[in-house]
This record gives C-alpha cells, sequence and structure tokens, in this order.
C-alpha cells in the first residue's frame, strides 16, 4: 500500500489484502477531518471579510456625510464670505507695514 502525497490517505495495490473496518473507516475519518478543517478556516475567512467590509461601510457613511457638510458649506457661500474677510485683513496688515515703513 502507498499513500497520498498530501494528505497521505492510503492507495491500495492489488497485493493487498482490504480491511473494511480499519483501513475504509480511517480513510472516512480523515476525510472528515480534512473536510472539517477546511469549513471552520473558510467561515473564519468570511467572518473576517464581513467585519471588513462593515467596517469600510462605516467609513464609506462618514466621508460621505463629511463630503455633504462640505458641499453645504460651498453652497451656502459662506466659505467665500470667509476668504473674502481674510484677504481683506490681510489687506489691511500689508497697509499698516507699509505705512510703518
Amino acid at each position: 500500500m502507498t499513500k497520498t502525497s498530501h494528505y497521505q490517505l492510503p492507495q491500495f495495490e492489488g497485493s493487498d489484502i482490504l480491511s473494511i473496518l480499519t483501513d475504509i473507516n480511517g480513510i472516512i475519518s480523515q476525510l472528515d477531518e480534512i473536510i472539517y478543517n477546511v469549513a471552520n478556516t473558510l467561515d473564519g475567512d468570511t467572518t473576517a471579510i464581513n467585519a471588513s467590509l462593515e467596517s469600510i461601510n462605516t467609513s464609506i457613511t462618514s466621508i460621505n456625510g463629511s463630503l455633504d457638510t462640505i458641499n453645504a458649506t460651498l453652497g451656502s457661500g459662506s466659505l467665500d464670505t470667509t476668504a473674502q474677510t481674510v484677504i481683506g485683513a490681510i489687506n489691511e496688515l500689508n497697509a499698516r507695514v507699509t505705512a510703518l515703513e
């Protein structure tokens, strides 16, 4: 009898005497363990992926809220008014500095 290279499952040859209770049950137990481990790994990966997606969705919602606030500010013209006030203050300070020179 030889064994498979990856999971060491038995590969019977013509001269092997097969025992159903020990050989076949052993193979079934090995396959059951392999399938169980694969299923648990996939479940764990799915849980991690779903958590990441929820985090991404939360971030997107937050970004959308920030963009809405920015758009509202730009649309209201308050940003232009603030910029004009700052420019006016800078011009006034430049005039005072020039007068002092």
